[in-house]
């Protein structure tokens, strides 16, 4: 029968502790303009494989087809002075002129970021870098009269992979998971 270990999920010996949505920080290269207090939310790296179906007399067999990352939704604050509606409207630039039609090539737009997951007293626990990502769209916001809410932009990121780096947990940081125990 399970049974809920109260005193050591509350008080245990080490520093158990869940990873928590609010402890992050993004990096974006420099040269996009984009600092980590300029996002509000984005999401981690995620994909499915297609499927390859294989049709044979009555029936149909499936087959794991190729893999696909999905993009990545970031929500950013804007502000007047430092305006992320300008960073963004010229990393837009940086791939897509639209006075004289030219793009970038990939090497020129595409960066490596970095999105870091922080344990409660800052230190890095988990570093995914999305290789070769670049900004596939952009949306600067809606206006609304009756809405005083804070301003934000949208921003999607395409990117080749992603690489998950998991640091190492020092011993009295570590401790057996006190949520549940078989007897």
């Amino acid at each position: 029968m399970a049974e809920l270990n109260y005193e050591g999920f509350i008080t245990g010996t080490g520093k158990f502790q869940p990873k928590r949505k609010n402890q992050w920080v993004m990096e974006f290269p420099t040269d996009t303009g984009i600092e980590s207090i300029d996002i509000k939310t984005t999401g981690l790296p995620g994909g499915a494989f297609g499927e390859t179906v294989l049709d044979y007399i009555n029936q149909k067999y499936y087959f794991a087809g190729k893999w696909e990352w999905e993009t990545i939704p970031i929500t950013l604050w804007d502000y007047i002075g430092d305006s992320t509606s300008k960073k963004l409207y010229d990393w837009y630039l940086s791939n897509y002129n639209p006075a004289t039609g030219k793009q970038a090539y990939g090497s020129n737009v595409k960066k490596n970021i970095n999105i870091i997951l922080l344990d409660p007293e800052g230190s890095e626990l988990e570093r995914w870098v999305l290789k070769g990502a670049w900004p596939q769209s952009f949306k600067w916001g809606e206006l609304d009269y009756s809405d005083a809410e804070l301003r934000t932009l949208e921003l999607v990121l395409r990117y080749d992979r992603p690489e998950l780096e998991v640091s190492e947990v020092s011993d009295d940081a570590r401790t057996e998971s006190p949520r549940t125990k078989l007897k």
